[in-house]
Protein backbone atom coordinates (compact mmCIF):
# COMPACT_ATOMS: atom_id res chain seq x y z
CA UNK A 1 0.00 0.00 0.00
CA UNK A 2 1.22 3.53 -0.81
CA UNK A 3 0.96 6.44 2.05
CA UNK A 4 -1.48 8.33 0.12
CA UNK A 5 -3.95 5.43 0.20
CA UNK A 6 -3.30 4.84 3.94
CA UNK A 7 -4.13 8.57 4.32
CA UNK A 8 -7.10 8.39 2.50
CA UNK A 9 -8.59 5.59 4.68
CA UNK A 10 -7.66 6.81 8.23
CA UNK A 11 -9.13 10.49 6.80
CA UNK A 12 -12.09 8.49 6.35
CA UNK A 13 -12.40 6.32 9.16
CA UNK A 14 -11.75 9.76 11.35
CA UNK A 15 -14.65 11.43 9.36
CA UNK A 16 -17.36 8.47 9.95
CA UNK A 17 -15.83 8.38 13.78
CA UNK A 18 -17.00 11.73 14.13
CA UNK A 19 -20.27 11.54 12.23
CA UNK A 20 -20.88 8.57 14.43
CA UNK A 21 -20.12 10.65 17.56
CA UNK A 22 -22.23 14.11 16.44
CA UNK A 23 -25.53 11.17 15.63
CA UNK A 24 -25.80 9.37 18.72
CA UNK A 25 -25.35 13.20 20.67
CA UNK A 26 -28.31 14.25 18.15
CA UNK A 27 -26.42 17.07 16.80
CA UNK A 28 -26.67 15.56 13.09
CA UNK A 29 -30.48 13.66 13.07
CA UNK A 30 -31.98 10.90 10.36
CA UNK A 31 -33.21 13.55 8.54
CA UNK A 32 -29.85 14.92 7.76
CA UNK A 33 -28.72 11.67 7.08
CA UNK A 34 -31.23 10.98 4.60
CA UNK A 35 -30.58 13.83 2.36
CA UNK A 36 -30.02 12.75 -1.13
CA UNK A 37 -26.27 11.61 -2.04
CA UNK A 38 -26.10 11.20 -5.68
CA UNK A 39 -26.11 15.24 -6.01
CA UNK A 40 -22.46 14.50 -3.86
CA UNK A 41 -21.10 11.58 -5.76
CA UNK A 42 -21.43 12.99 -8.47
CA UNK A 43 -19.84 16.46 -6.88
CA UNK A 44 -16.62 14.14 -5.74
CA UNK A 45 -16.10 12.20 -9.13
CA UNK A 46 -15.82 15.63 -10.76
CA UNK A 47 -13.17 17.04 -7.64
CA UNK A 48 -11.70 13.60 -8.65
CA UNK A 49 -11.57 14.30 -12.59
CA UNK A 50 -10.07 17.45 -11.82
CA UNK A 51 -7.55 16.42 -9.42
CA UNK A 52 -6.38 13.66 -12.23
CA UNK A 53 -6.56 16.05 -14.89
CA UNK A 54 -4.68 18.54 -13.13
CA UNK A 55 -1.84 16.45 -12.27
CA UNK A 56 -1.60 14.84 -15.78
CA UNK A 57 -1.22 18.61 -16.88
CA UNK A 58 1.56 19.27 -14.31
CA UNK A 59 3.32 16.24 -15.58
CA UNK A 60 3.35 16.96 -18.84
CA UNK A 61 3.85 20.59 -18.28
CA UNK A 62 7.08 19.58 -15.88
CA UNK A 63 8.25 17.42 -19.22
CA UNK A 64 7.65 20.87 -21.63
CA UNK A 65 9.86 22.45 -19.34
CA UNK A 66 12.42 20.11 -19.68
CA UNK A 67 13.13 20.62 -23.20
Amino acid sequence: MTKSYIVYVRYVIVYFGILYIRHRAGIVTDEMLDAPKAPFVVVGLLEALAAVTGMAAGGNFALFLCF
